[in-house]
């Protein structure tokens, strides 16, 4: 075969096989998704916390263009967990705080809180000074309360060898910790100086969960948040 026509059909098959993985649904890779994080992921938890009585996200347009409802997820339609749970042919994620059984863990659930930060509060104040009357629903937090529900999860099963069939997103998180000092007008060069602490957070917390027996994670990172369009506004006014 002509050389330059074997380099050519390289790339043309890679290609080819991407287009098939990103259509065709990954069926039996995993038997869960165990997600944590804030509201970019929140599939309900926020919500149930509060009482059902946040207006924020109780009403449209929240959830109009999918389900045609509110569902607690700080969208109008699904939201990222919610499109990887369907590549996998997995049911979407119920929110950890809606039920207490095996069979309503038995294909995933989530952890992620809207609003959650990856520092929890006594952390957050100690590096930065600000004081915070915000839930304590930070990473920390939510890995409490997963490790509080392993037996329920795991349903007899080995812990580790139920991780090892979980595929775990941690993330997106950490916005949180940083927008709490845009809202408080902290200088952007004290801003900058908890990076290591929020890194540091989110590491700690992915050494534990693999310690745990997990292999497959997803650790999306942060947004460009100064390219948010309320960020420019906000800092001189």
């Amino acid at each position: 075969m002509d050389s330059s026509k074997l380099i050519l059909s390289v790339p043309i098959s890679l290609f080819i096989l991407v287009i098939n993985l990103c259509t065709v649904p990954m069926l039996g890779c995993f038997d869960r998704i165990i997600t944590f994080g804030d509201s970019i992921s929140d599939t309900g938890n926020f919500y149930l916390l509060s009482g059902k009585a946040n207006r924020s996200i109780s009403a449209l347009p929240y959830g109009e263009t999918y389900f045609r409802r509110p569902t607690g997820r700080w969208s109008d339609g699904r939201v990222i967990v919610d499109f990887v749970a369907e590549q996998f042919n997995l049911p979407f994620l119920p929110p950890s705080v809606g039920g207490n059984t095996p069979e309503y863990f038995q294909r995933g659930v989530n952890f992620a809180v809207g609003g959650a930060a990856a520092l929890n509060n006594s952390e957050f104040t100690r590096i930065s000074g600000l004081n915070t009357t915000l839930s304590d629903n930070s990473l920390w937090v939510q890995l409490q309360f997963f490790n509080n529900l392993l037996p329920t999860i795991a349903n007899g099963s080995d812990v580790s060898t139920m991780m090892r069939n979980s595929l775990i997103f941690v993330g997106e998180i950490g916005g949180n910790d940083y927008n709490r000092g845009l809202i408080a007008r902290e200088p952007l060069e004290k801003i900058t100086t908890w990076v290591p602490y929020v890194v540091s957070a989110i590491g700690s917390a992915v050494n534990d969960l693999i310690n745990l027996g997990a292999t497959t994670l997803v650790v999306p990172g942060n947004f460009p948040i100064g390219l948010h369009s309320c960020v420019p506004y906000a800092i001189p006014n």
